[in-house]
């Protein structure tokens, strides 16, 4: 039996009434059981996992102001957010034993507890991770959830749940690059109506 190939969605964003036409297309790859894979065309690849009750961006998406354009970037941001390569927000438990590590405690959520496996429990872990993993955003601490996933794993012998492990953030200016001349043609828009209005 042979494997059934699936093609990439692709989703095409524009701005809406302009010539030459601002547009991007970016693709979403089928990937593992958990996340699928968001591929920029700078060539940057992201994990994406799409929230339970809400559908895959999948077609065409118009522009009309740079709040469309916000909004959209916000829900690939949620997406990626949502899956391995989003960070979670971990608390702070003291000093690593090496200057180059820091131990932080982070809750997991684990399927499978109870006398029919049908319960979940969530349990406190203090973990020690390397230093250069962290990351500061609002005075708040956040570590990758693919490696908090990781390190429990090895640590308890099963993994979290999806999701499970708190939730996930993911900065936005990692994706503002690919949207520059969105964010380019719409500060003319703004220029032009304001010179109409003087």
């Amino acid at each position: 039996m042979t494997a059934i190939t699936q093609r990439p969605r692709s989703i095409h964003v524009e701005i809406a009434d302009t010539w030459p036409r601002v547009a991007v297309d970016i693709e979403i790859w089928v990937g593992n059981k958990l996340d699928d894979q968001l591929v920029l065309p700078s060539g940057q690849v992201f994990a994406f996992r799409t929230q339970a009750g809400c559908s895959k961006p999948l077609g065409r998406y118009v522009m009309r102001c740079r709040e469309d354009l916000d909004s959209f970037v916000g829900m690939l941001c949620n997406g990626i957010a949502a899956s391995d390569d989003g960070l979670i927000c971990v608390r702070p438990a003291g000093k690593g034993p090496t200057d180059k590590s820091r131990k932080i405690r982070v809750a997991a959520t684990f399927k499978g507890a109870g006398q029919w496996g049908d319960e979940s429990e969530t349990r406190v872990h203090t973990l020690t991770v390397p230093i250069r993993q962290l990351f500061e955003h609002g005075g708040k601490l956040f570590a990758p959830r693919w490696l908090i996933r990781q390190t429990l794993r090895k640590r308890t012998g099963q993994w979290p749940a999806t999701g499970g492990e708190g939730e996930g953030w993911f900065d936005k200016r990692h994706l503002w690059p690919t949207f520059h001349t969105f964010m380019v043609e719409f500060d003319a828009r703004e220029l032009r109506k304001q010179e109409r209005g003087a």
